[in-house]
């Protein structure tokens, strides 16, 4: 398990910061299809194969749920498949492109929680990463955007 966290800029991290999305299990999606707003997938880490996970073996505290990445897929209380919701674009299209802003959110049993920047970054990070109870908790810090970076 490693912390997540952003960093202000990609530029020594480039491959620690690369996800490549895959679907989830029982997904109706196949590897190399459009991913669309809504469809359920897994973060894998281009650095280390492992996933990014939303932890929900405690309560969460003020700052939400833990998250950070794991190769644990068969423990309830690890999230691994996160929802994709595009939040807008000018054509109304659902599927994932470049430069679309989304946010990501995991769920387990009946609680879920939605992948948000919170709180100055510890251990080289410009912000911790947590899953936040709101959608959006502090105008912006939940949204995510998109940007393809190698094929």
């Amino acid at each position: 398990m490693d912390t997540v966290g952003t960093y202000a800029s990609l530029s020594g991290h480039e491959s620690s910061t690369q996800w490549t999305i895959i679907p989830a299990p029982g997904s109706h999606k196949v590897p190399q299809e459009n991913v669309c707003s809504g469809d359920q997938v897994r973060l894998e880490n281009f650095d280390d194969g492992s996933y990014l996970a939303l932890f929900s073996g405690n309560l969460p505290g003020d700052s939400g749920y833990p998250v950070a990445t794991t190769t644990n897929l068969y423990d309830i209380t690890i999230a691994t498949a996160w929802y994709v919701l595009i939040i807008q674009n000018k054509r109304n299209d659902p599927n994932l492109s470049d430069k679309n802003d989304i946010y990501l959110v995991a769920n387990f049993g009946a609680l879920a929680g939605a992948l948000d920047t919170n709180g100055v970054g510890t251990g080289g990070f410009t912000y911790n990463v947590t899953g936040a109870r709101l959608l959006n908790r502090d105008g912006g810090s939940g949204s995510w955007q998109v940007e393809k970076v190698r094929d």
